[in-house]
C-alpha cells in the first residue's frame, strides 16, 4: 500500500474488496450530465469515452448502447471527470463493467483516467477501486501522452503507464 499522509482521523476511511465506499445517489452539474458517452467498435473490439458525464448521462448511454448492442464487453473505458466520486456509482458500472469480480480476476477491460500530474484530488481513490474492483485494469495519464494499443511499436513522445493498485484506505 502506498504511504497515506493523515491530515486527521476523518480524512481517509478502510476500504476493501467486499467493502465498497462508492455511493448511489450522487448528483454533478447539468454541464457534466449533458457531456457526450461516445461508444465505438474497432474490429470487434468496443470502447466507451465517457467525458464529463455523470451517472444519469452514463445510465441512459447504457440503456442506448443495451438496446443497439446489448450491452457491450468493453475494452477500454475512459473514467469520466477524471475519477470525480460524483460522476460514477455501484449500479452504474454494474451496468457497463459487470458485478464485481472475485478478487484478482481480470476481466480483460482497461480503464484510462485523464488526470493531471500530481493531482491530489484526481482520480479518487473509491472510484480507481470500483474499476478495479470490477475487473478493470486502471491507468491515469498523469499529464502524459499515452495511448492504448495491441501489439503494436513503441512511438517516440509517448510513455506506457503502470496500473494502478487496489487502494486500503480511500478518501472520507
Amino acid at each position: 500500500m502506498a504511504e497515506l499522509t493523515f491530515k486527521s482521523s476523518t480524512d481517509w476511511v478502510r476500504e476493501s474488496w467486499g467493502y465498497e465506499t462508492l455511493q448511489e445517489g450522487v448528483e454533478t452539474s447539468p454541464s457534466n450530465e449533458s457531456s457526450v458517452v461516445q461508444l465505438a467498435e474497432f474490429n470487434g473490439r468496443r470502447i466507451v469515452l465517457t467525458g464529463d458525464a455523470g451517472p444519469i448521462g452514463l445510465e441512459e448511454a447504457a440503456n442506448y448502447a443495451g438496446a443497439w448492442l446489448g450491452m457491450p464487453g468493453l475494452e477500454l473505458i475512459q473514467m469520466p471527470h477524471h475519477g470525480s466520486r460524483h460522476n460514477v456509482t455501484p449500479s452504474v458500472l454494474n451496468r457497463w463493467l459487470g458485478m464485481p469480480a472475485l478478487q484478482g480476476e481480470a476481466r480483460g477491460v482497461t480503464a484510462v483516467v485523464s488526470a493531471a500530474d500530481k493531482d491530489p484530488d484526481h482520480p479518487r481513490k473509491q472510484v480507481v477501486n470500483a474499476f478495479i474492483r470490477r475487473g478493470c485494469q486502471v491507468f491515469s495519464t498523469e499529464g502524459n501522452a499515452v495511448r492504448h494499443h495491441r501489439n503494436m511499436a513503441a512511438r517516440v513522445g509517448w510513455v506506457p503507464l503502470s496500473p494502478i493498485s487496489f487502494s486500503d484506505a480511500v478518501e472520507a
